[in-house]
């Protein structure tokens, strides 16, 4: 069965996003293995479109609300693929609210449209 084109797979919406670098010069080498890998193997896509998928089905959620849901422990993988969503133009920050864990106000996020 053929997969679906879907707007993470649009060029000008690709195009949209403000590209930078998945790994900072002072992150350790393996932190930049791990950044080509899945750029390499196309995961990056996969999981833009899985943090889109999961602001769109849980509206006003934080980050780390959103990686409960999707059974992500570590909250950073959602928060850094939300922030590139957002540069593609798809969701946006709305407001803040605290964190149950941490106690810190986070933004909520929303879809656009």
């Amino acid at each position: 069965m053929e997969r679906q084109a879907t707007l993470f797979d649009d060029d000008q919406t690709r195009q949209r996003i403000v590209e930078r670098p998945l790994a900072r010069s002072t992150d350790p080498e393996t932190s930049h293995i791990a950044a080509e890998e899945i750029t390499e193997e196309g995961q990056l896509v996969g999981l833009r479109r899985r943090a889109y998928e999961l602001v769109r089905d849980n509206p006003g959620r934080i980050a780390r609300e959103l990686s409960a849901i999707a059974g992500d422990h570590d909250a950073r993988t959602i928060n850094r693929r939300l922030g590139e969503v957002e540069r593609m133009g798809l969701i946006y920050r709305g407001a803040e609210k605290r964190c149950e864990v941490t106690g810190r106000l986070c933004a909520t996020w929303w879809v656009k449209g």
